[in-house]
């Protein structure tokens, strides 16, 4: 460990940058941690990624912890693609507290699945919440998803545009696949990418909290960024530090 980062030289891990409709996960591995800082070498895959735009650090499997931080420039060299990530910031998913309301809301999630030969799947299944809080979700989907895996999820709370988020597997209910035919996972949010205001307008019974002004602001978009990345940080609402994981 490094800088106060829960990263190593050598160490293998996933970034992930979120997209309108689904996220994009890529293996890298680290070769620098500093101050708020992390150089990660990707393969060719990880040229797709935007500088400017708001990525997640994760290690594959861990449930407990995420960390975001800003792409600021990716560096082609001989050995791969370099990714330099500033401003890191890391929470522990797992020490979240916040009231929960009863859900009936339909909701899409997509997820990224590589093969035994490296090959990537994006897939996407519909679901339902069955109550929700504001860092996330228990919801019945009708495909299993693996505690830590990475998903993107679309809810609809009955307005005119769905809130949308990443977040992170981090309970299956155990025997939940014998009931109604479906599986009941706990989703603990990311971060929200959109619709953050309709959640809340949805939770105001349960959680006094009301988002404030640096929830939607774009201030982490550079200047001269394109369209697409200032789209990929638009809206994100980081998830708050002392909740409670789905």
């Amino acid at each position: 460990m490094s800088a106060g980062l829960p990263f190593e030289t050598g160490q293998s891990l996933q970034v992930a940058m979120a997209g309108a409709e689904d996220i994009e996960a890529f293996d890298v591995q680290v070769t620098e941690v500093s101050d708020g800082v992390v150089v990660l070498l990707g393969g060719e895959d990880a040229a797709h990624l935007r500088p400017g735009a708001a990525v997640m650090v994760h290690h594959p499997g861990d449930e407990k912890s995420v960390c975001w931080g800003k792409l600021k420039k990716i560096l082609q060299e001989e050995d791969g693609f370099h990714l330099h990530v500033h401003g890191l910031r890391c929470e522990r998913m797992d020490q979240r507290r916040a009231p929960r309301k009863e859900a009936n809301l339909a909701a899409v999630v997509s997820h990224v699945v590589v093969g035994e030969d490296g090959a990537k799947e994006k897939r996407k299944s519909l679901g339902r919440v069955i109550n929700a809080s504001r860092t996330g979700v228990r919801m019945r989907g009708r495909s299993p998803l693996a505690c830590g895996t990475l998903v993107h999820l679309q809810i609809d709370f009955g307005t005119n545009e769905p809130t949308v988020a990443i977040g992170q597997v981090v309970r299956v209910v155990p025997g939940s696949e014998y009931e109604d035919g479906g599986f009941e996972v706990g989703i603990s949010f990311a971060r929200i990418l959109q619709g953050v205001e309709q959640m809340y307008d949805f939770l105001s019974d349960v959680e006094s909290y009301q988002p404030s002004p640096e929830d939607t602001h774009r201030d982490d978009v550079p200047e001269g960024s394109s369209p697409e990345a200032t789209d990929a940080v638009a809206e994100e609402a980081p998830a708050s530090a002392h909740d409670e994981a789905a």
